[in-house]
C-alpha cells in the first residue's frame, strides 16, 4: 500500500466510522421511542456482554499477532546489519591485501545496494536482483580464498558462519516484505464482526441524545484505532507504518570507522561509471555532478572530461576547466599524462599530489581513470 493510499484509510477508518456510528445511533432514536429501548435495556446487556467480549478478544487477539510479527521484521533486520558490521570486523583480521580489500568493497556494495535499491522493491513485495549479485559476491570472494594459518582458519570459519547467518537474516527480511498481511477472511470477520458491536449499541436507550452519541462515538472510535493500528503494521515494509533502513545506514558507519579499502574501492565505483556512461551518458555525468548513485563516498568521487578538448564534464568544483592544465601541487601535469595514454577498455593509474577536500596539506593519491566513448573518466583515491 502507498503512503497515499494508507493516508485515504486511516481518515476513512478513523473519521468515517464514529460519524457513521453515531449517525446510525440517532436514526434508530428516530425510528423507535426512548421507552421502547429502556425497557429492553436489561436483555440487550447480557447479550451484549457476550458480543463485547468476543470481539474484544478477536480484535485484541489479532493486534497482537501483527505487532508481533512486525516487531520480528526489525528483529530480522537488524540482525542483518549486526552480520554485516561482524563480517567487515572480521576481515581485518586476513593479512591478504587482496582479499581484504576485495571483502571490504563488496560489503560496501551490498548495503548500499540494499538501501538504495532492495528498500523500494520491498514496499512492492520484490526483492532486487543486483542485492542478490551483491551477496553472492560476497560467498565468491569466501569461495576463492585459502587460509594461511591456523588464526586465519579459525577467523575464516567464524566468517562463514556469519555469512550464513547473514543469509537466513536477509531470506527472512524478503519473506516478512513478501506477507500479504492479515487475510482477506480475518479482515470480514474483523469489519463484519466490528460494526454488529457498534450496531449493537443502538439498541440501549438513554434520555439524554448527547450522551448516548459520545458514548456510541467512543465506542466506535476505540475500535476504528485498533483497527488502524492492524492495518498499519500488518505489511512491515510496505505498510503505512514501514521498518526504516535504519540498521543499514548504522552498519555503514561502522564500516566507515575502520580505514576504507581505498584502492578496490576506487576502482569499483570507476567501473560502475564506466557502465553507467555506457548506458546513458547524460543520466550518468548528471549523477556523477550530484554525487549520486553511489558515485560520492567521502574522499572518492567521479570526475570526467571530454577526450578532444579536455573540459571538464563532471567534477565537485572543477567543472568546465582544462584537464590538461590542471597540475598536482608539486608541480605533475598528470592531467595531460591522462590525455595521452587513456584508452578505451584499459584501466590506466597517475601519481599526484593533492589536498583533500577542505584542507591545504597536499597528499600522494592515486587517480585509475579509462576512456568510455568520447570521455576520459577517473576515480582517485589518498594513500594516507
Amino acid at each position: 500500500m502507498s503512503l497515499v493510499g494508507g493516508l485515504f484509510w486511516s481518515i476513512l477508518i478513523v473519521g468515517m466510522i464514529p460519524l457513521l456510528a453515531v449517525a446510525g445511533a440517532l436514526l434508530v432514536r428516530r425510528w423507535v421511542t426512548v421507552e421502547v429501548l429502556e425497557r429492553h435495556n436489561d436483555v440487550a446487556g447480557f447479550i451484549y456482554a457476550v458480543i463485547g467480549v468476543l470481539y474484544a478478544v478477536l480484535l485484541g487477539f489479532t493486534a497482537i499477532i501483527v505487532w508481533e510479527r512486525f516487531n520480528e521484521a526489525q528483529t530480522n533486520v537488524e540482525k542483518e546489519a549486526n552480520e554485516l558490521g561482524d563480517l567487515f570486523r572480521n576481515a581485518q583480521a586476513f593479512a591478504a591485501e587482496n582479499f581484504r580489500e576485495e571483502l571490504e568493497t563488496n560489503l560496501r556494495s551490498y548495503v548500499r545496494i540494499v538501501v538504495e535499491k532492495e528498500w523500494p522493491a520491498m514496499a512492492e513485495g520484490k526483492s532486487s536482483a543486483d542485492a542478490w549479485d551483491a551477496y553472492n559476491r560476497l560467498w565468491q570472494t569466501y569461495y576463492r580464498f585459502s587460509p594461511q594459518d591456523e588464526d586465519e582458519r579459525i577467523w575464516y570459519s567464524q566468517s562463514l558462519t556469519r555469512l550464513n547467518q547473514l543469509g537466513d537474516q536477509r531470506r527472512l527480511r524478503l519473506l516478512s516484505s513478501q506477507s500479504a498481511g492479515v487475510p482477506a477472511v480475518m479482515w470480514i470477520v474483523l469489519l463484519g464482526a466490528g460494526a454488529i458491536t457498534i450496531g449493537f449499541s443502538f439498541l440501549f436507550g438513554t434520555k439524554n441524545t448527547i450522551a448516548q452519541a459520545v458514548m456510541t462515538a467512543g465506542l466506535a472510535m476505540t475500535i476504528a484505532l485498533v483497527l488502524l493500528s492492524i492495518l498499519a503494521l500488518e505489511r512491515p515494509f510496505g505498510g503505512i507504518t514501514r521498518i526504516e533502513p535504519e540498521a543499514f545506514n548504522q552498519a555503514k558507519d561502522i564500516f566507515d570507522s575502520v580505514p576504507a579499502a581505498q584502492f578496490a574501492t576506487a576502482k569499483a565505483m570507476l567501473e560502475r561509471a564506466v557502465d553507467a556512461m555506457k548506458e546513458d551518458k547524460a543520466k550518468a555525468l548528471d549523477m556523477f555532478n550530484k554525487g549520486e548513485g553511489g558515485f560520492q563516498d567521502r574522499d572518492l568521487y567521479v570526475f570526467c572530461a571530454n577526450a578532444s578538448d579536455g573540459i571538464l564534464t563532471a567534477h565537485p568544483s572543477l567543472r568546465g576547466e582544462h584537464l590538461q592544465d590542471i597540475k598536482g601541487k608539486k608541480g605533475y601535469s598528470f592531467g595531460q599524462e591522462m590525455m595521452r595514454k587513456a584508452s578505451e577498455g584499459t584501466i590506466a593509474e597517475v601519481h599526484y599530489w593533492w589536498p583533500r577536500p577542505g584542507t591545504d596539506k597536499p597528499l600522494l593519491k592515486t587517480t585509475f581513470y579509462t576512456r568510455v566513448g568520447d570521455q576520459i573518466c577517473g576515480v582517485g583515491y589518498y594513500k594516507e
